[in-house]
């Protein structure tokens, strides 16, 4: 605006010059007592016309700068939208990767869940113990709905096909107990050591605990083929074994066992762990 003005001046600078020598020439007439009035008139004309020229000029300038600073926030709410515009671009592509990483990863456990229930589905009842076996049953059917359901989650999938593995994992074979000599066991035990037996004797002595009782189980009726079995109370269901029964164990042979006789002495005869005991 200052530069306007100036401007203005400076350009209007011819006019004022011919308005000064006109008030000169009309002074330097005063005095000589001529009159004067044309040339008051054009003097007037003159500062009438330069005055007129700067209002003019400021005028413009003002209006320019109105428009100056108008352009200027157009300018800048357009820049500014374009910022927000692209922001929200970007968003939504983010939101879209996301989008279309989460749907790999959920195609990736449906595939995962399925080749799981096809494994699973290879394994038979006969050759598990029911119980196991029924876990594993279990777990198919829950994992089958959630794999047919679309609106399972990728956790969801990922928990079910663990559900699966675990229990494929815990089936448990059933145990078969074998009838060995007992010199075949006496002469190399720890060779059936973790094996499943089934011995058949007379109790000759039973040791009773409130944890773990213990027999020494003559299995041809004398002191001659000792077994040392091992058992918890609870699987008698509150029965007694006695000195003089007549018993079938079955177990699981734990190889040589030694203890100490009431003589002191370092007895050395197969031991086994008893899983049933049965007063024939």
């Amino acid at each position: 605006m200052a530069l306007l003005i100036v401007g203005s001046f400076i350009l209007s600078s011819p006019i004022w010059i011919a308005g000064i020598v006109c008030l000169a020439l009309w002074l330097a007439k005063k005095k000589k007592g001529k009159n004067v009035l044309g040339l008051m008139i054009a003097w007037i004309a003159c500062f009438s016309v330069t005055a007129a020229f700067v209002a003019i000029l400021a005028i413009g300038g003002a209006v320019l700068g109105v428009d100056g600073n108008a352009d200027t926030q157009q300018q800048q709410v357009s820049t500014q939208q374009q910022d927000d515009e692209a922001q929200k671009m970007e968003a939504e592509q983010q939101r879209e990767e996301q989008r279309q990483r989460e749907e790999a990863e959920k195609q990736q456990a449906k595939e995962n869940l399925q080749l799981t229930l096809d494994e699973a589905s290879t394994y038979t009842a006969s050759e598990y113990t029911p119980e196991s076996f029924q876990k594993l049953t279990d777990a198919i059917a829950a994992a089958s709905g959630t794999l047919a359901d679309n609106q399972s989650t990728t956790r969801e999938l990922n928990s079910a096909r663990e559900s699966v593995n675990t229990a494929i994992n815990t089936l448990e074979k059933p145990k078969v107990y074998q009838s060995l000599p007992y010199i075949d066991v006496a002469r190399n035990p720890d060779s059936y050591s973790g094996q499943y037996l089934t011995f058949t004797g007379r109790v000759v002595q039973v040791i009773e605990s409130d944890s773990l009782n213990s027999i020494r189980l003559a299995t041809d009726g004398s002191y001659d083929d000792i077994v040392l079995v091992s058992y918890s109370p609870s699987i008698m269901g509150g029965t007694r074994v006695l000195e003089d029964d007549t018993i079938t164990v079955n177990g699981m042979c734990t190889g040589l066992v030694t203890y100490t006789s009431t003589m002191g002495a370092q007895i050395s005869i197969p031991g086994m762990t008893a899983d049933q005991i049965t007063i024939n």
